[in-house]
């Protein structure tokens, strides 16, 4: 959508408003936001605590 429109995307890391909550609940939560100025998608997470079925494989 962004590049269709020759605006720029842009992919952030955002801490957690309850980093100690998502931690223990292993809860990645991905947000969206576009408007006139481009598409800006935010990942917050914990680094070391996703869930089982979420981790690469070696």
């Amino acid at each position: 959508m962004a590049d269709g429109a020759s605006r720029p995307f842009a992919l952030t890391s955002v801490k957690p408003e309850r980093p100690l909550e998502a931690a223990r609940r292993k809860q990645v939560t991905l947000s969206i936001a576009s408007d006139e100025d481009g598409v800006t998608v935010g990942l917050a997470h914990v680094a070391t605590r996703h869930a089982e079925w979420y981790r690469a494989e070696s």
